[in-house]
């Protein structure tokens, strides 16, 4: 496992927090992006992808792939920053629930993952039971 490094910014007690945090997510199974963009976010709304990558320590093709996933479920909002000039459009993301919320919604996703586990697990000791009584 990757040594987790969240926002040097923030005080140690704070960073800690984050760290741990992140570190639990990882281990439960979630990318250890995504809870850093999620831990990155809480701390500083409205940041733009340049700004995560820095607090981060992450890639901009990883956070560009985070920044997706997280859309799709609905955890972080983005909006349009207006360009002066030419170029490719800017935005800035923030959560779009409470903390505790988007961490729920990463929750869930892993227990349907524990879920359809369990179900398959079910089904090969199933096919395991109606082979051994069919080979006697």
């Amino acid at each position: 496992m990757e040594a987790v490094s969240v926002d040097s910014t923030l005080n140690s007690e704070d960073r800690d927090r984050s760290n741990s945090l992140v570190m639990e997510l990882e281990n439960l199974g979630i990318n250890h992006s995504m809870g850093k963009v999620v831990v990155c976010l809480f701390h500083h709304p409205d940041s733009a992808s340049l700004d995560m990558q820095k607090r981060c320590d992450l890639r901009q093709p990883e956070i560009s792939q985070v920044v997706k996933n997280l859309e799709n479920l609905n955890i972080i909002e983005k909006s349009k920053v207006k360009n002066t000039g030419r170029g490719r459009p800017s935005y800035r993301y923030s959560l779009s629930k409470s903390l505790p919320e988007c961490i729920d919604i990463l929750l869930r996703l892993e227990q349907q993952k524990i879920d359809d586990k369990l179900v398959q697990m079910a089904e090969i000791r199933s096919l395991a039971e109606h082979i051994s009584g069919k080979s006697e």
